[in-house]
C-alpha cells in the first residue's frame, strides 16, 4: 500500500532494508516459549516492525464492527501502517524511520477502508487522503 500511494522508489530506500529483511525472513528473531508471572504459557514475539497485537487492540469508533482499515501515517519520522480488523486496532507495523520524510508530510495520513458483505467477501475499498 505504501508503495502504491507513495511511490516505489520510496520503499526501495535503504531505510527499508530492516522490514523488507523482516517480512522475507532474513532477519526474525526467534520465538520461544515463556511463562507470564500468572502462570500462562505463550510465546515471545518479535516486536521491532510489527506491535504485539493482544497489547495494541484499540477500539476504532470512526469504524463499524465488520469493517476493516489501514491507516498508512508518519509518526516522529516513523512511517508506519496501522491495521484495523473488525472495528479494532489489532497492530501497527512500522515500515521505516525516515532521515528525510518532508515530502511525506503533504500526502499523510492515507487510509483504505473495507467492508464486509454479508458472505464475507470484502469489498467496497477505497482510498481517502
Amino acid at each position: 500500500m505504501i508503495a502504491s500511494h507513495l511511490g516505489p522508489d520510496l520503499v526501495l530506500r535503504s531505510e527499508f532494508d530492516g522490514i523488507r529483511d523482516f517480512i522475507t525472513g532474513r532477519d526474525v528473531q526467534p520465538v520461544l516459549p515463556v511463562t507470564s508471572p500468572d502462570g500462562e504459557e505463550g510465546w515471545t514475539m518479535d516486536v521491532r516492525y510489527v506491535s504485539n497485537w493482544l497489547a495494541d487492540r484499540t477500539p476504532a469508533p470512526w469504524l463499524t464492527p465488520s469493517a476493516h482499515a489501514i491507516v498508512i501515517d508518519l509518526n516522529d519520522r516513523a512511517l508506519r501502517g496501522r491495521v484495523y480488523l473488525w472495528g479494532e486496532r489489532v497492530f501497527t507495523v512500522t515500515a521505516a524511520r525516515l532521515e528525510d520524510a518532508q515530502e511525506l508530510v503533504d500526502n499523510l495520513p492515507v487510509m483504505l477502508v473495507a467492508r464486509e458483505t454479508g458472505e464475507g467477501v470484502v469489498s467496497g475499498a477505497m482510498a481517502v487522503v
